[in-house]
């Protein structure tokens, strides 16, 4: 069958369509958004939706139900980026609605601090309440139609689990969850099968990370951290595939040449084998460290993704 393919065009000013915030955008989530908005958050239907609903001397923009279970939703609306007035809201309203389950803050654009703050919220709050941060955004698609999509930028961590763990293993969920929120942010399509590589990983209490390649079920490009020795990682893992590893081997000075660089290559005696590229960092903590670290773990990634490609 042939397909048609057309471009799509964003709306970058949404006040140009919904031109009052509580007038407007509000009523249209509350009116033809829901259903759209349970999809892409994977909960059962919102439905039963009541605007403007008092909470002591504040107002929350919706107050709504789920279909399966009645549990009760908030939503709160920003069409612009996260601030410190919508964030305080969000926890008033949780505060002030002792039957509130879910929370939802919707907004323009999603800032560091304040996705940084929801993932807070999920991890030290208890297992009765759930926070999502979600941008909308309106695609343009011809004269009269318009596409609206809600991208979930933070959801519910695992509560009960995180709290288990050791302080370790709660900075490895918590860097691998930064560095999904990163590579979902830079401009090429790092996770995209088409393109780079597949889905991401759930972030998980460990100090590596796999990206898989489609097309190549015996190998992938491996991030690792050290974070004792303030030293990442990044190469080429393959598990029982002494052929592969010796393919690879066999253009060492050329992949050497690429990366300017001495690399640490390793044929596992039974199991797996590797190549890595090695780099030291001080700061492995801070908002500022770990975007460096992130950027040089994507670029060096995508790097090894076209050796993998070419060479093995």
């Amino acid at each position: 069958m042939k397909y048609n393919f057309i471009k799509l065009e964003r709306i970058q000013n949404l006040r140009d369509i919904w031109s009052h915030e509580a007038h407007h955008f509000t009523h249209w989530v509350a009116d033809n958004g829901l259903k759209i908005l349970s999809e892409e958050l994977g909960i059962s239907e919102i439905i039963d939706p009541v605007c403007e609903v008092s909470v002591g001397s504040k107002r929350a923009d919706i107050v709504a139900k789920l279909k399966e279970d009645n549990k009760e939703v908030i939503i709160e609306n920003q069409l612009e980026a996260t601030n410190h007035d919508h964030l305080g809201k969000i926890v008033t309203y949780a505060a002030g609605r002792h039957e509130a389950a879910i929370v939802i803050w919707i907004v323009e654009r999603a800032t560091v601090e304040y996705r940084k703050a929801v993932d807070w919220l999920n991890k030290r709050t208890d297992n009765n309440i759930d926070f999502y941060l979600v941008e909308i955004q309106l695609w343009k698609i011809d004269q009269t139609n318009l596409l609206p999509r809600f991208n979930v930028i933070v959801r519910p961590a695992p509560k009960e689990t995180y709290r288990e763990l050791s302080e370790s293993d709660k900075f490895f969920v918590d860097f691998w969850t930064e560095f999904n929120h990163y590579a979902d942010s830079i401009p090429y399509h790092f996770f995209s099968p088409d393109e780079n590589f597949n889905s991401r990983q759930k972030p998980h209490p460990e100090n590596s990370y796999n990206l898989n390649v489609n097309g190549y079920k015996n190998l992938c490009a491996c991030l690792i951290v050290r974070k004792k020795e303030k030293k990442v990682k990044t190469g080429i893992y393959i598990p029982k595939d002494k052929q592969a590893f010796a393919q690879l081997f066999s253009h060492k000075d050329e992949i050497t040449r690429i990366f300017n660089s001495e690399l640490e290559w390793n044929e596992g005696k039974k199991n797996a084998s590797s190549v890595f590229l090695v780099k030291s960092y001080e700061d492995l903590e801070s908002v500022e460290g770990q975007n460096s670290i992130f950027k040089w773990l994507c670029n060096t990634a995508l790097v090894w993704k076209d050796i993998i490609k070419k060479y093995c």
